[in-house]
Order: C-alpha cells, then sequence, then structure tokens
C-alpha cells in the first residue's frame, strides 16, 4: 500500500519501502518465486499425476490464473522524495527499492533493514555510557558478558567475544590489581568530568540499573556502582523475514547481521 504521511499506528510502519513512483504499482504486487518455484520443480519429479497429460503445467497455469503466485506486500511504500520529507535517514540514504526499519523509541529515523540490530545496539550502548559520563564517571569496567546465553567473567577470563568488536569498547588487557578486581577497563574520565550534568535516555525508564543508578548518583553521593545494558529482543527484524523480502528482489542493505542477544554487566566508578 502507497502512504503519503507518518500518520499511521507505528506497528504497521516499523518497517517501510522506500521506491519510486514508477516502481510502486509493480512492488504493490510481488511474486511468490518459492512458490512457483515449488510447483515447477515438481515437474522434473515423478510422480503418479504426471502421468496425466500436462498435469504439472496446468496445475501452473491454474494457480496463475487464481493469482496464487502474487503476493500483498503489507509494509508501507514511499515514494522516495516523500521518504526524505517525512522521515530521517543515515547519510546517502535513502535508496530506491529499498526496505527500511526503526524502533519505537526513535519511531521517524529509519535504517537499511540489514544494519537494523547493529545501528540500534550501537546507539543504545553510546546512550549507556553518555549516561555514566554525564554522572561524572571516572571509570567504566565491563564485569560480565552474556551473548546469546554463552557467559564471559572478565574477572577470571582473557577472551574478549568478537560480538562485542563494534561498541568501540576500548578494552584494556588489564593487569594491574584494580582492572582485575574490577574487570576489563572500558572507558576513562579525566577529573574535568568531576560535575553532574543533565542528560536523558529514552531508556532510562525501561532500565532498572541505569534509573537506580540515576537517582543514587543525585542524591546519595554515589562513588561506585553495577549497572546492566541489555540488548535482548530483536523487534520482530528477523532474517527469515529479509529472505522472505529479497526473494521478491527488494534490497535490505547488503546481508542481513543476525539479532545477537546481549547482556553486559559494568562495574561504574565517580569522581
Amino acid at each position: 500500500m502507497k502512504f503519503t504521511d507518518q500518520n499511521i499506528e507505528f506497528k504497521k510502519r516499523s518497517l517501510i519501502i522506500v521506491s519510486s513512483e514508477d516502481d510502486i504499482d509493480a512492488l504493490k504486487k510481488s511474486i511468490k518465486w518459492d512458490e512457483l518455484l515449488k510447483d515447477g520443480a515438481n515437474l522434473l519429479q515423478f510422480n503418479y499425476r504426471n502421468l496425466i497429460p500436462g498435469y504439472g503445467i496446468m496445475k501452473i497455469l491454474q494457480n496463475a490464473t487464481a493469482g496464487n503466485y502474487v503476493s500483498e506486500l503489507k509494509h508501507p511504500i514511499y515514494e522516495i522524495s516523500l521518504a526524505k520529507t517525512l522521515f530521517k535517514f543515515p547519510p546517502h540514504d535513502p535508496v530506491i527499492n529499498t526496505v527500511y526499519a526503526t524502533t519505537e523509541l526513535f519511531p521517524n529515523q529509519y535504517v537499511q533493514m540489514g544494519n537494523f540490530h547493529d545501528y540500534f545496539r550501537e546507539i543504545k550502548h553510546a546512550s549507556f555510557v553518555e549516561l555514566c559520563a554525564n554522572l561524572g564517571a571516572k571509570e567504566i569496567y565491563l564485569e560480565y558478558a552474556e551473548i546469546n546465553e554463552k557467559i564471559f567473567d572478565f574477572k577470571v577470563t582473557s577472551t574478549f567475544p568478537t560480538e562485542l568488536g563494534n561498541l568501540n569498547l576500548g578494552i584494556s588487557a588489564g593487569g594491574n590489581e584494580k582492572e582485575s578486581n574490577f574487570g576489563k577497563l572500558a572507558f576513562t574520565f579525566t577529573k574535568e568530568n568531576s560535575f553532574i550534568k543533565e542528560f536523558s535516555s529514552p531508556w532510562l525508564e525501561s532500565e532498572p540499573t541505569w534509573k537506580a543508578m540515576v537517582n543514587m548518583r543525585k542524591n546519595n553521593s554515589l562513588s561506585t556502582c553495577s549497572a546492566d545494558f541489555n540488548y535482548s529482543n530483536d523487534m520482530g527484524v528477523n532474517s527469515a523475514l529479509s529472505l522472505k523480502l529479497k526473494s521478491i528482489g527488494l534490497n535490505i542493505g547488503g546481508d542481513f547481521k543476525e539479532f545477537i542477544k546481549i547482556r553486559l554487566k559494568y562495574k561504574i566508578t565517580f569522581w
């Protein structure tokens, strides 16, 4: 369906397709290639029905006539110039015939579907670090990680999971007793960061440890605490959906980067 504004309920436009005026009508009805190819493949296999002359061909023709190989796209389609007016995109986007996704916290900020999880995971992690910094953080240590149910305790292991490589942690291997006790040193701040500054994170109400850290730091002169970072919901953006959309010729932005379930536990010290 072609939409002309963003005033529809969010769940109907968490994924959108950006296209050109010429391509929109063609995109509205897309071919179910998987079903068509499946019926075609059956022609090559022995089946008692194939003893009936022309049975396989007749079945394909009947399905085609009935529209069984045509799939109505459920995601809204926006003409590219209109999409640029209504929504926000990274530099060099949007691109014609490409699928974009967003989250309810940033309802008008879209990224290519293939990069959805990397992008919003990094946004959330950066928000956590900025929150700590604005509360007057001195050092932030990574104590513990749980990645797709696999546990890493950095107080006892030097193994660093590659899945965390895009979070710009600046991890140090450690070596002194202080780092060994707290885990891996990820961020440091100079004494000029000793003042508490106002900062609002859109995740504050949904992350209890973040909220507790803010309250205790502002009201109780907190000097050290632990806080969690969680990325645990694929929000319906997954590889099965990406394959379906790619099968009808849509671009998702390269290869789909899979959802990775992550829980990190940090130790934060303050000036």
